[in-house]
């Protein structure tokens, strides 16, 4: 399976993996630059994604319900779907 960027489609990752889900976790664990990947609808739901750097990712619809995230991490997956922090 293949994780692309959203406005290139440049191939960020790509495995053998049957899910997106799985997909993504592999590449989070070796740590692959996945900013700007094109993850609409996809299902990540109880995902690990400790240390992703989803920074400028497409995630609208994504379903990320329980997925695993440091506190860090959380602005740019919030900016992802389109939420601002205000401070």
């Amino acid at each position: 399976m293949k994780i692309t960027h959203r406005a290139t489609a440049k191939v960020l990752y790509e495995d053998e993996q049957t899910t997106i889900k799985a997909t993504v976790e592999a590449a989070v664990k070796i740590g692959a630059d996945l900013r700007g990947a094109d993850l609409r609808n996809a299902y990540l739901g109880n995902a690990d994604l400790v240390g992703a750097d989803l920074g400028g990712a497409d995630l609208v619809d994504a379903d990320l319900v329980d997925a695993r995230i440091k506190e860090s991490d959380t602005s740019a997956l919030l900016a992802a779907i389109g939420i601002e922090i205000v401070e």
